[in-house]
């Protein structure tokens, strides 16, 4: 009878405990009997691009590339001049690129309202002369990522930007075009995958 009244109060306490005996079950499968790591993967190509419609000003954008390897948010000097932006900061901070190729801002734009639907953020433009031809008027970088809170999914190619509505997804679009991206070094700051900066050639096209 001791012994039953033993077995019984150890019942009762795994009862009234199951989720962590049930985690403690778990972890001890797990080292009697840990995953198997792949000996090798398939090679997947690449997901394409991330691209965003949104609105500067009187302006709507369907395209503005989204680029996680760019640590600023770029706008091209025809794209300002087109919003009617007359007053920048100075901006003196050196961006290089991966072919060792540098070059000096022509300005900075801070606070500038972004929209996306109906929802506003305030980001931080640097202000570069492209190339003519190559339409790429807007890059959005890490800081614009880590504001909305983006959440890239390659293996689904979508994008959920958690900080405005985390059930809505935003898909990862194949190129429209064989177009190349420069890769880069860092500086004070760094770009990447910026196709139309005017700068010597054979670095992206």
């Amino acid at each position: 009878m001791r012994d039953a009244h033993v077995q019984m109060m150890l019942i009762r306490d795994i009862l009234a405990h199951k989720e962590e005996v049930a985690e403690l079950l778990d972890i001890s499968t797990m080292q009697l009997d840990p995953p198997v790591t792949p000996k090798s993967l398939p090679k997947l190509e690449t997901q394409g691009k991330f691209t965003l419609s949104c609105s500067l000003g009187k302006f709507t954008l369907d395209d503005a590339l989204v680029d996680s390897g760019a640590s600023v948010n770029v706008i091209s000097m025809e794209m300002v001049k087109s919003l009617g932006i007359e007053n920048m900061e100075p901006n003196t901070s050196l961006l290089m690129f991966g072919d060792s190729f540098s070059t000096t801002p022509i300005g900075l734009i801070k606070d500038f309202p972004l929209k996306i639907g109906a929802c506003t953020i305030p980001i931080d433009l640097i202000v570069l002369k492209m190339a003519t031809g190559k339409r790429v008027p807007l890059i959005l970088g890490t800081p614009f990522l880590t504001t909305v809170g983006a959440c890239i999914d390659f293996a689904n190619k979508k994008v959920t930007l958690l900080n405005m509505n985390k059930v809505v997804s935003y898909p990862i679009k194949s190129p429209m075009m064989n177009v190349e991206y420069c890769g880069t070094i860092t500086s004070r700051h760094t770009l990447s995958s910026c196709p139309g900066l005017t700068k010597p050639s054979g670095c992206f096209m």
